[in-house]
């Protein structure tokens, strides 16, 4: 089992710091969230239930920050999780993402969803409606950009003269889906990986893990290699950990430093209280994995 740190909501400036330290303690890696913006007038409807997040919540630009974190640690891989990439341009998702990897020495892994909140679309000029019908053919498009070859492409929703991006990635970059609705779910059965959406109870988080195997069955990718992301409400046990593994799990994020797993339902941290509840749970659990 990987255990990875959960970044979001820390202070920006602390990243850098946490991202070394987490990698000294054997985490193996490092997950980066993404929002655009946070519209004065919120009208979109959060998806699960509650009230998102305060308006002055950091969200540093995903990759400008794996770029920083890449160039301060050797080993520790970085997820995006998730990347609003049907909130921007094809040609502007397979650029960034790929340099990325590229100078990261491949430890990225491109975990992508649709996205709630209309306000975020409407203010980077992209059709909120149609999101998750675009979402298939930027899958293909972005791959074909990241082959560095000509690309023409004329679709229902992006149309394309023949270009090229430069630098490629000279390997295929996993590209995962976000998102517990059952169509989200059936999306991913066809990328790389899944990540989970929210922060479960044990229990729920191993039933949705068995609804991933059940569509990839449906689907006939279950022979295919595929990471499976999730996190928990609190930070796994040994014993969760080794459950998780065995239900086909690649993958836990976490944020030790709390006593439940959702950071909005505790108080904001100090950086000690980070550093803190890394190395606790290092020595309790990632050392014994």
């Amino acid at each position: 089992m990987k255990i990875y740190i959960h970044s979001v909501f820390l202070e920006p400036t602390w990243l850098v710091g946490v991202a070394r330290r987490a990698e000294e303690l054997g985490y193996h890696g490092f997950t980066v969230s993404d929002h655009l913006l946070y519209p004065k007038d919120l009208m979109s409807r959060y998806p699960y239930g509650e009230e998102p997040f305060p308006s002055t919540s950091p969200w540093p630009d995903i990759w400008v920050t794996v770029g920083a974190l890449a160039g301060a640690t050797t080993r520790l891989r970085f997820l995006s999780c998730i990347y609003l990439a049907l909130a921007r341009p094809p040609v502007a998702v397979a650029k960034a993402v790929g340099t990325a990897a590229i100078l990261s020495g491949y430890r990225v892994d491109f975990g992508m969803a649709v996205g709630w909140m209309r306000e975020e679309f409407d203010h980077m000029g992209q059709d909120f409606a149609t999101r998750g019908r675009r979402h298939d053919e930027m899958v293909d498009l972005v791959r074909e950009i990241w082959t560095g070859d000509w690309v023409e492409h004329h679709g229902r929703y992006y149309d394309y003269e023949p270009f090229r991006v430069m630098p490629a990635p000279d390997r295929p970059i996993p590209i995962l889906g976000g998102g517990d609705s059952e169509v989200a779910m059936r999306r991913s059965v066809l990328l790389d990986g899944w990540l989970g959406s929210r922060w479960y109870a044990a229990d729920e988080a191993a039933e949705q893990v068995e609804r991933m195997h059940a569509y990839r069955r449906e689907a006939g990718t279950d022979g295919a290699d595929f990471q499976i992301f999730i996190s928990l409400d609190h930070s796994p046990t040994l014993e969760e950990c080794r459950r998780f593994e065995d239900l086909g799990v690649t993958a836990l994020w976490t944020h030790p430093w709390t006593p439940v797993g959702e950071p909005t339902k505790a108080p904001e941290p100090t950086l000690e209280q980070v550093m803190q509840g890394m190395e606790d749970y290092a020595d309790r659990v990632v050392s014994r994995l």
